[in-house]
């Protein structure tokens, strides 16, 4: 099954490029030719004053096609829609957890479907077929990898499939082995209410009651996910563009970027 999803992105991947270009041939011709001037402006004279004319019209005459994953190319579109993003240290990118924000136009809109299909397709489905041995994937589980002390693996990171993706039908037990899920009920926020001393955590489990649960009540009822994202959130120090990200994308929470600095 791998092998046929992995055949299918490739396919998809292969047929977008061509059809991306051809839908929105005006807006990309303008990009393309604001970077050949960008090229052209940055050409050297040689020792023969022609040097530089041949150069220059060696640009001019080349077939440039716009690559959505060159980060040129598309702080180029951005900056010509207008648009600059900012990552949490203050340097300029075109990352894919930003981008998002502005997929109601029509052209990045596409790009971030791009983006996504290609990070399951090389990240993903093309490790595994690398990597696995036997049909069966082995990751490395790191214990003092991270800042934050969470675990983490490796090679593959299997901790990062997307939830509610097709990619992650491709796990199946192996014959006479079966699947289990466990969980330490609430484990992260009891240590921090142990460690922070807060009485009203300590006193919202010693009465049974479900911390996340609590704190979606008090935000005007919303699911307990977006409770328990917003609490793990505030103690492990999450970034206010990944966390919009997330309560956005996947809680489908409306919350500006602003509110989500607060």
């Amino acid at each position: 099954k791998l092998t046929y999803m992995k055949a299918e992105y490739g396919e998809k991947l292969e047929k977008w490029l061509p059809t991306f270009h051809r839908d929105n041939k005006e807006v990309l011709d303008i990009v393309i030719r604001h970077l050949k001037r960008d090229k052209i402006a940055k050409c050297k004279e040689g020792k023969n004053p022609q040097t530089l004319i041949n150069r220059q019209n060696k640009i001019k005459n080349e077939e440039m096609l716009f690559n959505p994953n060159s980060h040129v190319h598309m702080t180029k579109l951005l900056t010509l829609k207008g648009i600059s993003l900012v990552d949490k240290n203050g340097k300029h990118t075109t990352a894919s957890k930003l981008l998002y924000r502005y997929e109601h136009d029509p052209v990045i809109g596409q790009i971030v479907q791009y983006k996504k299909m290609n990070k399951i397709y090389k990240d993903f489905l093309c490790k595994w077929d690398e990597m696995r041995i036997d049909e069966i994937l082995f990751t490395n589980f790191r214990l003092w990898a991270t800042r934050t002390g969470r675990l983490s693996s490796a090679e593959p990171n299997l901790q990062q499939v997307p939830k509610g993706s097709e990619i992650r039908s491709l796990f199946i037990p192996r014959e006479g082995y079966v699947f289990t899920v466990a969980d330490a009920k609430q484990l992260e926020a009891r240590l921090a209410a142990y460690f922070a001393k807060e009485e009203g955590l300590i006193k919202a489990f010693l009465e049974g009651e479900d911390v996340y649960q609590k704190i979606a009540d008090d935000l005007g009822g919303m699911d307990r996910a977006v409770g328990k994202q917003l609490f793990l959130a505030t103690i492990y120090g999450q970034g206010s563009n990944s966390l919009h990200y997330i309560l956005t994308k996947e809680h489908q929470v409306s919350i500006s970027l602003d509110e989500c600095k607060k």
